[in-house]
């Protein structure tokens, strides 16, 4: 799904977050948003999801006002892994994951056995076979985020967003789940804190600061230790590895 961001600002309160924020995303981009914290990442990823209203501005998908779809129409389209998913009642795993059917159920539709057939495919997907049964509240916090992650895949939707999907998951599991992100194939859009885990594995960088867009490219393009140094105020070194795979090193700072 190709999405158009045209001019957007975004308050909280009366303070503007997202201040006339113009953007492009193509169909099958793996699209990853860096800046510093408070900078409106996380705004932006809520505004093009639904839960934050602009203030002024477009977001389209596929030339579509999403303002002019149904918000179950959005969830037939979008799905959401975020940062924080908490539960008020101790749901276990499977019933978590099966929700992510509900965009595609008519009114009192049951979930039926292709619905639990896709959720124990999910959680094979993320490591986490055999699981159902297990309590969520119980997981460690990146068991959860991939429980989450498993929900977002049996939405079946054409695109992704995902809110700093790596917190809570040790080098291991960022490495996985952002290859199986990766491998999925869909439009995706994830605010990333960890650069080495966005120049290695998105295809375009959004660099955002105090709302306003700072700049678009490929790593490559984009990624240099002025841009570093301008957005986060650090010193840092672009290195290659032999296969020319870019990572980067930052210096100690007092």
């Amino acid at each position: 799904m190709n999405i158009k961001i045209d001019n957007l600002f975004v308050k909280l309160g009366n303070k503007p977050i997202i201040k006339g924020l113009n953007l492009s995303i193509n169909s099958g981009e793996l699209v990853g948003i860096i800046g510093p914290n408070g900078s409106g990442k996380s705004t932006l990823l809520r505004t093009i999801y639904r839960v934050l209203k602009p203030e002024t501005g477009v977001i389209y998908f596929d030339g579509i006002n999403i303002q002019d779809k149904s918000y179950k129409e959005t969830a037939r389209q979008l799905s959401v892994v975020s940062q924080h998913n908490n539960f008020s009642f101790d749901f276990s795993v499977g019933s978590v994951v099966v929700m992510g059917r509900a965009p595609h159920k008519r009114l009192m539709e049951q979930n039926n056995s292709d619905d639990y057939r896709l959720v124990r495919e999910a959680l094979t997907r993320v490591g986490l076979s055999g699981f159902e049964k297990r309590r969520f509240n119980t997981l460690s916090g990146g068991e959860q985020q991939r429980v989450i992650l498993a929900r977002a895949l049996v939405q079946n939707t054409e695109t992704l967003i995902l809110d700093e999907p790596t917190n809570h998951l040790d080098i291991k599991y960022q490495l996985q789940l952002m290859s199986m992100v990766k491998n999925i194939g869909c439009t995706t859009i994830a605010a990333i804190h960890d650069l080495n885990i966005a120049v290695m594995y998105c295809d375009k960088i959004v660099v955002i600061k105090a709302g306003q867009l700072m700049g678009v490219g490929t790593p490559d393009e984009l990624i240099t230790p002025e841009l570093i140094w301008d957005i986060y105020g650090v010193n840092a070194t672009i290195y290659r590895t032999k296969d020319n795979e870019m990572y980067i090193l930052f210096t100690k700072t007092i």
